[in-house]
């Protein structure tokens, strides 16, 4: 596979928006949305039947990519700040396994993993003091980050039945798991060549699994079936978890069941996460206690090595109708309940001070230069931006001399106190045949009830709903399709409800977003086997058909004039897809 993207410069979308809430102004084409780069990729699957009851398989993939991401902003009479960084990655992964065949229907499946991601980035951080100093992104690279990634696992997994119950068969599967991750960064200074020792981390994890499937009834279009299940990992630097799972489906009679769920999970923190480079924001920040309204805060941001597991418990019900096997209906509640979901606590810092209740913890309105030196002292200086106009050298002056009542802010990654959500998933579909071809119609969405957060286990509860960066209460999906012999249309329509701009200097509405998409098929093999169409398919594609532009978010501190959460500024976007079966 071979893939080049030229860059795309969010200025040219019409979408950003300036002055944005920090005062900045993004610099016209160097200001990318799409990244110039160039990837190719490779694939290779096989399998072998060695006899009937062995067969061996192997997957190998590489992919090579060359990327230059790029953004930069103004502030009008003081200065200007961008980040330049020019990637090169290769991936490399391999799987070989066999499938055993042992008797009595049950089958074992072994196979082994290694991957591997290397990353080298060189980058550069201007920060200059001086009004339309970044004019282009043609700058000498400082610093280059040498980032690799290694996995390796062995499982093997058995299955198979074990029995019957009336007329059902029980049927179970056991397994068990060893992994090993690492991850390690080496950071060089380009201007002098001199590297600095980087992070060096790696775990094991063993692992063992087991499901079991029990049909207690089927009989008459009556069914009541069960399913139990459990996973215990033993990680070698967070300890040893259990985490079981159950369901229930029950259906009364034909066309109608019920079901059920509850499962609890366990994520470690990732390798990256723990070891991710820190980086600090020097910036004047609306302060209600200040003297003059406003106050310097240091605001640091990344990886956090003290971060722990996140854990989570998730409840379903939900309830199926199908009054023929051409309609269905499909209800269903969903509750997750997170303790230490591990994420960055503020997305936008100048709404921390003026909600300062909310960050218990994590603001420092006294710091000591002791407590400042340690922030400092783990962050590279290329990494630290300083955006209130005074100069600042944070290898040598005391921020407390320079910066009087200035507040320290943690917003590295962090275990969040608690986080639950809960809402309703619909799916609704039916099939009609006519004389001039088969029409579908269908329904999907969700419709979410809550989402509340508390940053803190000592800070008040928000409600996260309705929000930039955050999932809108209502999304929906509506599809109409037709189909006679070799051809197939089918129109989406996607509506993203309208909700709060929280962030904007006035509170205002971010209007709701309706797009329609469009899929146009030819397929030959509907009308001929043989000859040249043969097995010939052609797929026509648009996204958001008549170029519907994301609502206006102005409320980003960047100029970003659109919410990424919930929109796309890309516009309409065709594709063109040939293929040919043989």
């Amino acid at each position: 596979d071979y893939r080049k993207d030229r860059a795309l410069d969010l200025t040219d979308t019409g979408v950003v928006r300036a002055p944005a809430a920090f005062g900045t102004i993004p610099i016209s084409g160097l200001y990318y949305l799409r990244i110039p780069s160039e990837q190719h990729s490779g694939l290779f699957s096989g399998k072998f039947e060695l006899s009937d009851k062995v067969e061996l398989y192997t997957d190998a993939h590489f992919s090579t990519d060359e990327n230059q991401l790029g953004s930069a902003n103004r502030i009008p009479g003081c200065c200007d700040f961008g980040t330049v960084v020019v990637t090169d990655s290769d991936q490399y992964s391999a799987v070989a396994g066999a499938r055993l065949d042992v008797g009595k229907d049950w089958q074992v499946d072994v196979s082994a993993l290694r991957g591997l991601v290397d990353n080298t980035s060189a980058f550069a951080n201007p920060f200059v003091f001086m009004p339309d100093a970044i004019t282009t992104f043609d700058i000498p690279l400082t610093g280059q980050d040498e980032d690799e990634a290694k996995l390796s696992s062995f499982s093997a997994i058995a299955d198979g039945p074990l029995g019957n119950i009336g007329n059902g068969t029980v049927s179970a599967a056991i397994g068990i798991d060893f992994r090993n991750e690492s991850y390690e960064r080496i950071r060089t200074d380009l201007l002098t060549g001199a590297g600095t020792p980087g992070e060096n981390r790696d775990r094991d994890i063993s692992s063992i699994f087991g499901e079991i499937h029990l049909p207690l009834i089927n009989r008459d279009g009556h069914r009541l079936e069960v399913s139990l299940a459990g996973r215990y990992d033993d990680y070698s630097d967070f300890g040893d978890t259990f985490n079981p799972q159950f369901g229930i489906d029950w259906e009364p009679f034909n066309g109608l069941t019920f079901r059920g769920s509850y499962s609890e999970a366990f994520k470690a923190p990732d390798l990256f996460t723990l070891a991710f480079a820190n980086q600090i924001l020097l910036l004047p920040e609306t302060d209600p206690l200040a003297p003059g309204g406003t106050s310097i805060m240091l605001s640091e941001f990344g990886g956090n090595p003290l971060l722990q597991p996140e854990e989570a418990e998730t409840w379903t019900f939900g309830i199926d109708w199908e009054p023929s096997d051409r309609s269905r209906l499909s209800l269903s509640y969903f509750n997750i309940k997170y303790d230490n979901r591990i994420d960055q606590p503020a997305e936008l810092t100048s709404q921390v001070i003026p909600n300062e209740n909310i960050y218990v913890g994590l603001i420092n309105r006294s710091p000591t230069s002791e407590e400042l030196a340690v922030v400092i002292g783990r962050t590279d200086p290329a990494d630290f931006f300083n955006a209130t106009g005074i100069p600042f050298d944070p290898t040598t002056d005391d921020p407390l001399a320079v910066f009087p009542g200035l507040i320290l802010f943690d917003n590295r990654r962090s275990n969040i106190g608690s986080e639950e959500v809960d809402g309703i998933d619909v799916q609704a579909s039916t099939m009609l045949e006519t004389a001039a071809g088969d029409w579908s119609f269908g329904l999907s969405g969700t419709y979410y009830l809550d989402f509340d957060r508390n940053i803190t286990v000592a800070a008040p509860a928000i409600d996260q709903l309705n929000r930039p960066g955050r999932p809108v209460d209502l999304k929906l999906r509506g599809h109409a399709g037709w189909a006679r012999s070799a051809w197939n249309v089918n129109a989406y329509v996607n509506y993203v409800d309208s909700y709060d701009d929280i962030n904007a200097a006035t509170p205002t509405t971010i209007d709701s977003w309706t797009t329609v998409d469009l899929t146009l098929r030819y397929d030959a093999s509907k009308i001929t086997e043989s000859g040249l169409f043969s097995g010939v398919n052609v797929t026509l594609g648009v996204n958001n058909l008549f170029d519907e532009d994301p609502p206006v978010f102005l409320g980003q501190g960047f100029g970003l004039g659109y919410d990424p959460a919930n929109a796309d500024p890309i516009g309409r976007f065709v594709s063109l897809r040939l293929a040919k079966r043989w």
